[in-house]
């Protein structure tokens, strides 16, 4: 692969490394529908590229509808999953949380705060040494199971 160098003034034909910033600069200012036309295009050409043939991608769309039927299963009096034993599963709060800040629902918000309102609340989470257990053997993060995982708990 060979290196571009631009000189510190025009020579050899290549264009100076400043005269080619003042072009960049002179085309954002007196162009801009050229840019967005370019910008847009190559975007295009890139998502092209980065889907895989043949084979199914999930767009932003499926994921918000997914986040909204596992949102509609968090139960409305102690938040998380229904059932017993029951686990804090991070991964489907933040999923639910991104949902909320990719479409600007705030029930996605709600439901996550809940959640974590009720397993701080209860059992599942240590008052006096802090951090959470694994889970909590009843559906209403009362009773935990008594035992930490390393990787869930954070270091002060």
């Amino acid at each position: 692969m060979g290196r571009h160098i631009f000189p510190n003034v025009s020579k050899f034909g290549r264009p100076a490394f400043t005269d080619i910033l003042r072009e960049v600069s002179r085309m954002f200012r007196d162009e801009p529908a050229k840019i967005e036309q370019n910008r847009a295009a190559l975007l295009a050409r890139l998502a092209d590229k980065a889907r895989p043939a043949g084979k199914v991608t999930i767009g932003l769309k499926e994921l918000d509808a997914a986040a909204k039927q596992i949102g509609n299963n968090v139960r409305p009096v102690n938040g998380g999953l229904r059932g017993a034993p029951k686990f804090p599963q991070p991964f489907i709060l933040e999923m639910l949380w991104r949902a909320g800040s990719r479409t600007g629902d705030t029930k996605f918000f709600e439901t996550v705060e809940h959640s974590l309102e009720r397993m701080s609340e209860g059992g599942i989470y240590d008052h006096l040494g802090g951090g959470f257990s694994r889970y909590s053997v009843d559906e209403r993060w009362l009773v935990p199971h008594f035992e930490k995982m390393l990787y869930d708990t954070r270091c002060s």
